[in-house]
């Protein structure tokens, strides 16, 4: 039996989050990018409890700053008066769905999909002209509506009916 220390350090293959992503994606998408099991990233000694946070241990194996993560991941932001870990609780009209495959490329640098809280009434990408929206369970789901330039009026006419009305 061999003598193996686990030592928390920066993964060679660094991914910056997707604004909005949840805290799980953003672990996955890590562990998947660096070809290391996810339960091996969150607890990498079997006989040492690590006393970082989520959020501090995040720091040292993605090399993001703890603003960069915070801004970026809703579930790691704290309250900084108390010093507690607040609960994300979502706003009551998002819900956990997968980003443009497009916009994660383009801000990213991965292929890798990320799930984000994202409002229920953005149910098209307008800069990739994507469906994004209702019954897309996976990435290559989303649909190319740029032969349905329809649909994409409408969601930017939603977008300025409910910026009126807000």
């Amino acid at each position: 039996m061999t003598f193996r220390p686990a030592l928390i350090r920066p993964l060679p293959i660094t991914l910056p989050p997707f604004p909005g992503e949840c805290e799980s994606s953003y672990w996955n998408r890590l562990a998947l990018a660096n070809h290391v099991p996810l339960a091996r990233l969150r607890s990498p000694s079997r006989w040492l409890d690590s006393r970082l946070t989520s959020l501090d241990t995040l720091c040292v194996l993605s090399g993001q700053s703890r603003k960069t993560l915070a801004e970026a991941i809703p579930d790691l932001r704290t309250d900084d008066a108390s010093s507690t870990t607040e609960i994300h609780v979502p706003a009551p009209d998002h819900v956990l769905r997968w980003a443009c495959r497009r916009c994660v490329v383009a801000r990213t640098g991965s292929t890798l999909p990320a799930q984000i809280w994202a409002s229920i009434h953005d149910e098209v990408c307008i800069r990739h002209n994507l469906w994004i929206g209702k019954n897309v369970l996976a990435p290559e789901q989303q649909l190319d509506l740029s032969r349905a330039p329809d649909v994409i009026r409408a969601q930017r006419h939603y977008w300025r009916l409910r910026q009126r009305y807000d």
